[in-house]
C-alpha cells in the first residue's frame, strides 16, 4: 500500500529556486571609478555605485574612456555654446 501524506489547508508546497545570475550587482569596492564603469560597460557588473547601468554609458570618442552619456552631452552642450571661453572661468 501507497501512503500518501495527509495535506491540509496551510501547508507549504516546494517552489523551485530561480537561478541566480552571476553578474554582481556591483562591481568590487577596490576599483577605481574608470575601472567600474568599465566592468558595468562590458557586462561584469549590472551598475556602478552612483547607479550607472550599461545604457547610461558611452565611450568618449576623442579619449577613449567610459563617461556618462548625460554628462557627455551636458559637457557638448557647454562648448557648442560657449566655446573654449569656458576653460577661462575653469582655471581661475
Amino acid at each position: 500500500m501507497d501512503m500518501e501524506e495527509p495535506t491540509f489547508a496551510g501547508a507549504r508546497t516546494r517552489r523551485s529556486k530561480k537561478s541566480k545570475t552571476n553578474i554582481p550587482k556591483y562591481p568590487k569596492a577596490a576599483l577605481t571609478l574608470a575601472s567600474a564603469r568599465r566592468a558595468v560597460y562590458e557586462g561584469r557588473a549590472q551598475m556602478t555605485k552612483g547607479g550607472l547601468t550599461k545604457s547610461d554609458l558611452k565611450v568618449s570618442k576623442s579619449t577613449g574612456k567610459i563617461v556618462s552619456r548625460r554628462k557627455s552631452k551636458a559637457s557638448k552642450k557647454m562648448y557648442s555654446a560657449n566655446g573654449l571661453a569656458i576653460l577661462k572661468y575653469q582655471k581661475a
